[in-house]
């Protein structure tokens, strides 16, 4: 913020530095999901222009610091960890009004964590079409060995004929197992053979099956690529559920991280999720005592998702193609929004998006709960183009200030008389020329001199100290 005030005085010019916690899920350039501490300069990143994800550069990154942090959570069980200053686009349904003749159109703007409320709406993105040139031979099996198969064993188990038939159309394979499950299917055991030599990337061989992920190069998969290894992993652990309520399409595994690594390659094609924990209802299976008490589901529950769902995802499994024809327009709706930006003064970098114009290609979660989590490490950059930055999905502001403001106060400091500013000979670096001088805030406090205008120094400092002192408690 441009001037901040203390008492009866205003003074100064701040630097904002928002930023996020070690683990947030960032976008680079071409398409890879990276932690945030692991970003590269030379990488760039996704940021959003008000219509759609685009890719910017990075101009620079900030050390490090430690800061006083929140966990917030929204209704899709999305969760992201910042600093107390990181801004968002955030709106409410207090702020619903017309624009242009369009009624409830709701009003967005840059707040700070500090200052969102539970059920306050973060705005997210709606999607990120950023996909890699590379088309993968095999990234449909490679779908069905992650949801239901042993890589290490070569083995896949099926239960739809369609997908045995491609299987077996396809690739060398023997049966292992074969009987007719209490629903009637076939359950068929297959051995892939050449699984442990070519068939899948080198990222795959050996994991187990709670420590199951996407290919690590799954960033350079074409678009058709990824729809297939998608595809795959629905038919082999997904379901399609159909009620009067409408359609869901659920996928489980008791890996996690694979569902999360899913739940973000979804997004590209403009499809949002929810994942969750949730306790097993049935007690193990013989042969399988001794496994997890809980199994992680991802849900796509609302109609505008289920849609591209069934418009991108090229499954091939029999039974849940008959369901998704069937799809059902329920009254899952909520998230969509129209959304007026409108500048507020609340963050600098505002003005890189446009004023009183509707953004486009976003949705809205609501917030359920703010917690704060202590000082955490955090880490900030600066962007061009936008200033802002989408983490995981949400749409962030520039967290590493305006360095053409840092580069301007510094040429003040170094060239003070060409600002027709107070000099001082440089004593610091006895370069013979003459500088500038930073004054501490107490000191231009009026609320500390007395009739003569001198400070009182002690009861400056003081006042400063219990000042941070009651922030640090408040925040305890």
């Amino acid at each position: 913020k441009d001037v901040q005030q203390v008492g009866r005085t205003k003074f100064g010019s701040t630097l904002g530095i928002g930023c996020v916690c070690a683990g947030t899920k960032v976008w680079t350039s071409n398409g890879r999901l990276v932690n945030i501490e692991d970003l590269k300069q030379e990488d760039g990143i996704i940021g959003y222009d008000g219509k759609k994800a685009v890719q910017q550069t990075i101009n620079w990154f900030k050390e490090p610091a430690i800061k006083p942090c929140y966990r917030i959570t929204t209704e899709g069980n999305n969760i992201i960890e910042c600093s107390e200053d990181h801004p968002f686009i955030s709106s409410s349904r207090a702020t619903k009004s017309s624009f242009k003749g369009k009624k409830n159109i709701l009003k967005g703007s840059y707040k700070e964590a500090k200052n969102l409320s539970v059920g306050d709406y973060l705005v997210v993105i709606d999607d990120v079409p950023v996909f890699g040139d590379v088309f993968q031979d095999n990234a449909y099996l490679t779908g069905l060995m992650l949801g239901d198969g042993y890589f290490k064993g070569s083995s896949l188990s099926v239960d739809d004929n369609n997908v045995k038939s491609y299987i077996e159309s396809n690739y060398g394979t023997s049966i292992r197992k074969q009987f007719i499950t209490k629903t009637g299917s076939t359950y068929t055991d297959l051995y892939i053979k050449g699984c442990k030599k070519d068939l899948f990337h080198e990222s795959l061989i050996g994991l187990t099956r709670d420590k199951k992920r996407l290919p690590s190069n799954i960033h350079e998969y074409n678009k058709e690529s990824l729809s297939l290894i998608l595809a795959g992993i629905f038919d082999a652990d997904g379901n399609v559920n159909v009620s009067t309520k409408g359609t869901r399409v659920v996928l489980t595994n008791i890996s996690e991280n694979l569902l999360k690594d899913v739940k973000y390659q979804l997004l590209k094609f403009g499809i949002h999720c929810s994942i969750y924990k949730e306790n097993r209802n049935t007690k193990p299976s013989p042969g399988y005592e001794g496994q997890m008490d809980h199994i992680f589901r991802l849900y796509i529950s609302k109609n505008l998702d289920v849609k591209k769902f069934k418009d991108n995802i090229p499954i091939k499994h029999s039974k849940k193609i008959e369901s998704l024809s069937k799809f059902i327009h329920g009254n899952r709706d909520f998230g969509t929004a129209n959304i007026v930006f409108k500048h507020t003064g609340e963050c600098e970098d505002e003005k890189y998006l446009q004023h009183d114009e509707l953004l486009e290609n976003c949705k809205i979660q609501r917030i359920k709960s703010i917690e704060f989590i202590g000082n955490k490490e955090i880490y900030n950059l600066n962007v061009s183009d936008n200033h802002n930055y989408i983490c995981g999905m949400f749409i962030t502001g520039n967290t590493g200030g305006d360095m053409e403001k840092v580069g301007s106060s510094r040429r003040l400091f170094e060239n003070p008389e060409i600002y027709q500013c107070l000099s001082f000979d440089d004593t610091f670096e006895n370069t013979g020329k003459k500088i500038g001088m930073f004054i501490p805030a107490y000191l231009g406090n009026n609320d500390f001199k007395d009739e003569r205008g001198i400070t009182d120094i002690d009861e400056g400092l003081q006042w400063y100290e219990d000042n941070r002192r009651k922030l640090i408690l408040n925040h305890g």
